[in-house]
């Protein structure tokens, strides 16, 4: 159980860097790619993104160790700080509730409600002390993350811009290359 444990908070950090983004059913490459999307709205907006962002980064870093520990309560209170911190629900003028409702791409709003009911499953998995499901939802929060910066935030995240044309060896990927793989295992 250690193991599989250790082995699925190993491959949730591995996706953390990755560029690499696991698609899901909202089909990411068909999305309208923004190099930065916070940088059309006005200093105030940028400035509650921004720190949005910096609280849920630091969650996200506090949350590994906790997972790793085997800390479900600083899990839990993490998580639902993460679930709640909605930027849509924080106090907003009216006029920067309107800016943010028309200047938010829709693919933008997808991925932060994802986020949002990913934190809160998060919680309320760990509640119930489901560690398999714990990790599960920690490595969904770090996916849309990924999606999310490598969408709406390349000029942040340079790395998870678009990948270049790197040459792949003949056969990679293919299922001939993995039967080739394996009979010599």
């Amino acid at each position: 159980m250690k193991k599989i444990l250790t082995g699925v908070l190993i491959a949730a950090t591995l996706a953390f860097s990755s560029a690499t983004i696991a698609e899901d059913g909202h089909n990411a490459e068909k999305m309208p790619v923004e190099a930065n999307v916070i940088s059309q709205f006005s200093p105030e907006i940028q400035e509650l993104l921004t720190k949005e962002m910096i609280r849920l980064q630091n969650s996200m870093m506090q949350m590994m160790p906790a997972i790793a520990a085997g800390e479900w309560d600083m899990v839990v209170t993490l998580a639902d700080g993460m679930a709640k911190s909605h930027i849509m629900k924080q106090n907003l003028t009216r006029e920067q509730m309107e800016s943010l409702h028309k200047g938010l791409p829709l693919a933008f709003k997808v991925l932060d409600n994802q986020f949002h009911d990913f934190a809160s499953m998060l919680s309320h998995v760990t509640r119930e002390r489901h560690i398999e499901l714990t990790t599960f939802y920690y490595y969904k929060l770090t996916e849309t993350c990924v999606a999310c910066h490598s969408q709406f935030a390349q000029k942040r995240f340079p790395g998870l811009g678009q990948p270049s044309n790197t040459h792949r060896p003949e056969g990679e990927g293919s299922a001939d290359h993995h039967d080739e793989h394996q009979q010599h295992h």
